[in-house]
Order: structure tokens, then C-alpha cells, then sequence
């Protein structure tokens, strides 16, 4: 895992467009245009160790290897103390081979030495996959919904 780098835009912006990966993200305007993709992106790159956390889960040397997923916490400043975070793995012939696990894990694991309280992932309904993962990280399902009617897992962090 590494922190998220102005080279990875090309990559996350072709992750962006791959109809699998997009299917449950509700942030995502179809077609994705490249001015959204870049005010996102540069936002997000703005805000690292302030208001985001965004690493690139990588296969092998974190500067040549092959760039697999990424993974995030945002609302580091909310007020709730409770961060959002959310993974993609936009290597589509990885899936269910553990990596958006793992990639959780470590972000889960950072928060936790920051000493945040707790953490929820917003999670299409549709989204078996991404659901199991999270309820197998300890996530509940609070019986809330979020933006785009997202089911919200809350996961706390201490203990």
C-alpha cells in the first residue's frame, strides 16, 4: 500500500469507465466526464492527511508494481469523529481474491491509530459482494441509508 500519487489519475480515471467497477458507485455521472474526474481527483489530493486518506493497494514494488485497487477514508474533519470509507478494485480479474480485504484492513488499521472511534462504509444494496466483506470486517448494517439510498455499515474502533 501506498499513499495515492498525481500518476494514478490516468489509472483511476480508466477504472472510472469499466462498467463493473462503476455499477455501485453512485458518485460516478455516466458517461464520466474528465473535468469531474479531475476536480475529484485533485481534491482528493488536496485534502490527504487532512480531511482524506487515499492509498493505492499495489502487487509487488509499491513504484513499479501493478497498481490493483484503492481505498480511502474521507470526513476526516466531519465533527462526528466518523469517517466514510470506501474501496475499489479496479483490477477486474482480482476479484474475490482478497485484495479490497485487505486493502480495508490496512485504511481500518490507520484510522485506528488516529484514534478514531469508529468508521462506516456506504454500500449499494445490490452489492452482495462488497456487503459480505464489510459484515466479515465486523461492519453492521445500522438500518440507515445515505446519499443514492447506500446502506450504511458502521464498524467501531475501540475496544
Amino acid at each position: 500500500m501506498r499513499p495515492m500519487r498525481v500518476r494514478d489519475i490516468d489509472l483511476l480515471w480508466a477504472w472510472r469507465h469499466i462498467p463493473e467497477v462503476i455499477t455501485y458507485l453512485p458518485s460516478t455521472p455516466r458517461p464520466l466526464a474528465w473535468e469531474h474526474h479531475e476536480e475529484w481527483f485533485l481534491q482528493a489530493m488536496m485534502g490527504q492527511g487532512t480531511n482524506r486518506l487515499d492509498r493505492i493497494a499495489v502487487l509487488g514494488d509499491v513504484d513499479t508494481g501493478r497498481i490493483v485497487a484503492h481505498v480511502h477514508a474521507a470526513d476526516l474533519q466531519s465533527g462526528k469523529g466518523v469517517p466514510e470509507i470506501g474501496v475499489v478494485v479496479g483490477a477486474v480479474d482480482l476479484w474475490h481474491k482478497g485484495i479490497g480485504t485487505h486493502a480495508v484492513r490496512y485504511l481500518i488499521a490507520l484510522l485506528k491509530e488516529r484514534q478514531y472511534p469508529a468508521c462506516v462504509a456506504l454500500i449499494h444494496p445490490a452489492n452482495h459482494t462488497s456487503r459480505l466483506m464489510f459484515e466479515r470486517l465486523g461492519f453492521v448494517d445500522t438500518g440507515e441509508t445515505g446519499r443514492a439510498d447506500q446502506i450504511i455499515y458502521r464498524k467501531e474502533l475501540t475496544s
